[in-house]
Parts: structure tokens; sequence; C-alpha cells
């Protein structure tokens, strides 16, 4: 009795067992029972199901005849990627497949119900399996539409926060949700449309579970034109970037801005429901907090609920969400400032600038100068502004275009000085520019001086020159720089300042 692999022959636990699981393994590949028993005899290295029922009546140990060809080093519950790939070939032969290629996803499960586990260990991963994919089919609505509460239970901690804790049947549907939108099935336009349909069926089956209309918003989000607007310049043009953004990809974020837009109100809605009006989130941070219920999925709902908002043009709702996500993140590690920051500006809402805190980047000094100038403080304004010219060159060409002398070195397509970004800002802050002309003609002035644009390549440059040096020379040098270009900036502000 020979196996045909490496690492030999595997000795179910006791025949039982061998049976239970090769039931289970039948459902799952959708074939008869006789044939996943045969199939997983030929898995346990034996020629047939009879080979492997000899082999059990005579003494020996369970497992692996040769373990430490079967296991990951080091890690005694990992199994080797060989004999995952293995069994996914074994699958595609036994369902008269030539190849990987046309095997049901559903198959692929097969490496993930713990075969050469023990009893427990394979029910419970059975379980994980099972109950997504189950969930994915509709075979889980036989007692009807289920409502709110047959998702998940609110507690309250001894600290007076919300728990929420997913029943059986939310833990089965959050992980069929976030299944759908794992990155291997949002990897091509072609698996997105798919995705999409399956999303939407599985909250037309579940409408009143908030975490699959979160879901459907949040991945579609993040493959959509909401989050792609890098794609909006062209990375193979040489330098500069234009102002304006490209009307196409404007109207391809609309439309899926308008799309996503219901699945964030109604996914809120539901929140609210379970959890009470506008009580998921404190100033203390995480309200809502059990990662045992996905707490991770309403943050991340906040942030994409307010890019979204933006992208439609609901603009105060999107403060409101932002609001709330800087409430429940408070090191705001999305990003959510950069999005809120023009909003305030078009809404006249004080504290654009202070939504960056102690950040000093181009971006964050660029909003307090375009404050200071709203404020009528030319000088001050004209000094931050060179502060946020001296870290980049985004802040100047955000208002007199492509920069030839400064992109020499800098291709579009490089990920420094963030040219996306300050065309991304300068669009969102739209309204605000057309409100106030006179403040943009000011900074237009400022950008366009010669000499405040040579004294931002200088400093500029020197800032890059100082990456791993150390050198104290460099570091004057730098510091001088800086110096002399906010002095310039203090000049301009002062020149061009309306009167």
């Amino acid at each position: 009795m020979t196996a045909s692999n490496a690492w030999g022959h595997f000795r179910p636990y006791s025949l039982a067992d061998f049976h239970a699981f090769a039931k289970n393994l039948a459902w799952l590949i959708e074939e008869p029972l006789h044939k996943s028993q045969e199939l997983l005899a030929r898995m346990y290295g034996y020629s047939s199901l009879h080979e492997l029922q000899q082999a059990m009546k005579k003494p020996g140990d369970a497992g692996f005849e040769f373990p430490d060809r079967a296991v990951v080093s080091g890690m005694s519950s990992m199994l080797t990627p060989e004999i995952g790939t293995r069994l996914l070939h074994m699958v595609a032969e036994a369902k008269g497949l030539d190849s990987l290629e046309g095997l049901p996803k559903r198959c692929w499960d097969v490496r993930e119900i713990a075969l050469y586990g023990t009893a427990k260990e394979h029910r419970e991963a059975f379980r994980q399996v099972k109950g997504p994919l189950a969930v994915l089919e509709g075979e889980d609505q036989e007692g009807g539409q289920p409502d709110l509460h047959d998702y998940a239970v609110v507690e309250v901690s001894a600290e007076g926060d919300k728990v929420v804790k997913f029943t059986v049947l939310g833990r089965h549907v959050f992980n069929a949700a976030r299944q759908l939108v794992s990155r291997d099935n949002l990897s091509s336009s072609f698996l997105i449309e798919q995705a999409t349909k399956d999303l939407d069926q599985l909250a037309a089956r579940h409408p009143r579970n908030p975490w699959v209309h979160a879901m459907k918003a949040v991945g579609l989000a993040e493959v959509s034109y909401v989050s792609g607007w890098a794609d909006n310049l062209e990375a193979s043009r040489e330098w500069g970037f234009d102002l304006d953004a490209d009307p196409a990809f404007l109207r391809n974020e609309a439309a899926d801005a308008a799309r996503l837009l219901p699945a964030v109100k109604e996914s809120f809605r539901l929140f609210e429901e379970l959890l009470g009006h506008n009580g998921f989130v404190t100033s203390a941070g995480y309200h809502y907090t059990s990662d045992d219920a996905g707490s991770e999925t309403l943050v991340s709902l906040l942030y994409w609920g307010t890019r979204v908002a933006s992208a439609a043009g609901d603009y105060k709702l999107a403060v409101k969400w932002g609001r709330k996500y800087r409430k429940a993140d408070r090191s705001d590690r999305s990003g959510a400032r950069f999005v809120l920051a023009p909003l305030y500006l078009n809404l006249g809402v004080k504290g654009a600038g202070s939504l960056f805190g102690k950040d000093t980047g181009g971006v964050a000094e660029l909003v307090r100068s375009i404050e200071a100038a709203k404020d009528a403080d030319w000088k001050k304004a004209g000094q931050l502004f060179a502060k946020a010219s001296a870290s980049g060159y985004g802040p100047i060409e955000a208002f007199t275009g492509a920069w030839p002398e400064a992109r020499r070195e800098r291709s579009i397509g490089s990920n420094l000085d963030q040219p996306a970004t300050y065309q991304e800002f300068m669009h969102r802050s739209g309204p605000f520019w057309h409100a106030n002309p006179a403040l943009k003609d000011f900074f237009r002035l400022v950008a366009n001086d010669d000499g405040f644009r040579e004294a931002a390549l200088r400093t500029y440059g020197l800032w890059r020159q100082g990456w791993g040096n150390s050198s104290q020379a460099i570091k004057q040098a730098r510091d001088q720089a800086a110096q002399d270009l906010s002095e310039i900036g203090w000049r301009l502000g002062r020149a061009y300042g309306p009167r």
C-alpha cells in the first residue's frame, strides 16, 4: 500500500468521522455520497474506499504518515499549500473537469473545511463555510424573512457601551456579504458587475440587515470612481496636471455616488434603529465596540458614506457623517479631513484648518492659508501659502496648472507631491471659489510670481535633499530657504491682497 503523495496516508480518527466528513464533502461539491466517499479516500492517500476500510481494521495512530511533510514548519495546524492545491485538482477531476478554470466557486472551499482535522475542528470549519453558502443560495429563509433583531442582539457593558453580538444567522449573513466584497471577487469589471448583482439579491432577501447594505456600499465604493480620483490624471503625461477634472470621470463618479448613496442611507437607518438614534458613536470613541459583530464595518461606512455623499453633492449629509467618523476614529486614519475641509469651505463652516490638528503638510497649510485670506489677513495667508508650497509642487500647480520646471524631476505618476490630491481639493471646493473669485485671483498672483516660484523650488529641493541626510549644513540651508520663502509670501500677501 503506497500513497501517491509525499506525505503518505492520512488515517482518519474513526470510520464514523470519515463518513461524516464525506457527507459534508458531498454537500459542498454537490456530488453523490458514494462518490464523495471514494474521493475522500483518495484525498487521504488510499487507492479506494475499500483500501481505507481495510487499513482501518488494523491498529494505528490517526493522522499523517509523514506529518513533517504535511504541515508548515512550526505551525502544526497549517497544511502545506501543496495539499490544498492537490485537493482542488482532485475535486475538479471528480467533477469531470480538465482544469480548475471551470470549478464552481463553492468547491474551492474544500480547503477550508478541515478534512484532515479532528471531528470538532471539521464541524466548526464546515459550519463556517456552509452558513454563508446557504445564505448566498437562499437556503436560510425557510421560516420567512428575518427581522433586524434576528441578526444581532444589543447588550450594555459595565462601562455603558452598547455591545452588538451576532446571532448565528447574523454571523452567516455577515460572512456571506464579506465574501462577496472580498478582493478576489472585485478584481475586474466583470467580477464587480457580478458581485453587484449578488449583493442586490442578498439585500433583497435580507432588507432588514444593516451589514448587508453597509458591505454593499463600502465594498463597491472602494472599487468605484468615488475612490479613484488618481485615475483622473494621465500617468503618462510627463509633467504638470490640468486644473479641471475630466468631465467623463466626474459623470461616472456622480453616477456611482448616486447608485451607492441609498445603500449607505438604509444601512445607517437600520443601525440607528438597532443602536438608538445617533447613538452608535460617542465623543469618547467607539460606542459600537464588539468585533464579534464587525464593528469595523460601521466605522468604514461612516468614512465611505462621507465620500459618497460628498460626490453626490449632499454636502451637509457628508459633513454629518464625516464628523461622526472622526469621533469614532480620533486619529482619522482614513483621512476624512481631506474630504471635510473643502465641504467646510463650501458651506461657510469655521474650522476647516483645525481639522488637520498639528499636521503641517501641504494641504493642511493650504487650507489654513485660504481661511486666513477669507478673513482678509493677507500677510498671514501669503506666509501659510509659502509653507504649503515648501512641501511640494501641488499648491502652486493648483492655481497655475502645469509647472514644467518643477516636474522635470517628478513625473505626474509620482506619489510624491500628490497632484491628484490638489486637483481633487480644487474641484471639491469649487463652490467656494465660485463664490469668492477675488480670493482665487490672490492665490494665482502669488503662485505666478517668479521670485516665489524660484524660492519654492529651492526650498523643496533642499527638503528632498535632506531625506536620509542628517547633515547640519543641509538642515541650516533648508531652514534658511524656508524662512526666505515665508518672507516672500508675507510680502506678496501684503502686495496682492485686495484693498
